[in-house]
């Protein structure tokens, strides 16, 4: 009989509250609460592990975008004047266009103690610089910079005079000048050859003077 006092095929129904429900009867079931916890765990760590995936895929977006974003010619002068001012070689040298970077390292080795001297002259604190003399040329992609490094307080304070070069009374600064090239995504780098061989104007000079020095056949 059920409930409502029909007759109904097979073993009569259990009476109310006489067993436990099947979620109740596996509560107390030590082998079954260890696999929910390792199934929790589980998931915990696969979510953990997707957003590890996510945030390392942004970081390299970032990256990449950042390396080939465009700059501007001022912004990348101060990116490299910070590697000078803390001597990081290794970090100026990948500021090289192309493959100018052994010519960029050998102008660095010659620059060095110049530099070297003015970091004994002026405090480490008190060291910083000033961009000079910008020409840039748009149709080409290129442009010069002079930055001037030297006692921060003085290079703010007032320009350093002709009459002050010429006489030496400031001998705390240097000048560096610096050839850049702009790449495809409009982005500077430093000309390594061309700063080391310095401006053509001077290269152009040099190389008169020297066939102007060389004997010269007498004519037939």
């Amino acid at each position: 009989m059920n409930a409502e006092g029909i007759a109904i095929a097979g073993d009569p129904p259990p009476p109310p509250g006489s067993e436990k429900s099947e979620d109740a009867s596996h509560k107390d079931d030590p082998g079954l609460i260890v696999d929910l916890w390792i199934a929790k765990i589980t998931k915990v760590l696969k979510i953990i592990g997707m957003l590890a995936i996510a945030v390392a895929g942004c970081a390299a977006l970032l990256m990449l975008y950042s390396n080939f974003k465009p700059n501007t010619l001022l912004g990348r002068a101060d990116e490299v004047s910070q590697a000078i001012l803390q001597d990081d070689i290794a970090k100026f040298n990948t500021f090289a266009y192309g493959n100018t970077g052994i010519d960029l390292f050998e102008w660095y080795g010659f620059m060095r103690p110049k530099l070297d001297d003015v970091r004994t002259r002026v405090p480490a604190a008190n060291l910083g610089f000033i961009p000079k003399n910008q020409k840039e040329n748009t149709e080409e992609g290129t442009a010069e910079l002079t930055l001037r490094f030297g006692d921060k307080t003085e290079l703010s304070r007032r320009e350093i005079t002709t009459d002050e070069e010429l006489t030496g009374q400031s001998n705390a600064y240097i000048d560096v000048r610096i050839y850049w090239k702009k790449d495809n995504f409009g982005r500077w780098w430093i000309d390594g050859s061309q700063t080391l061989r310095g401006p053509a104007e001077d290269t152009k000079k040099d190389e008169t003077k020297k066939e102007e020095a060389e004997p010269t056949e007498p004519k037939s």
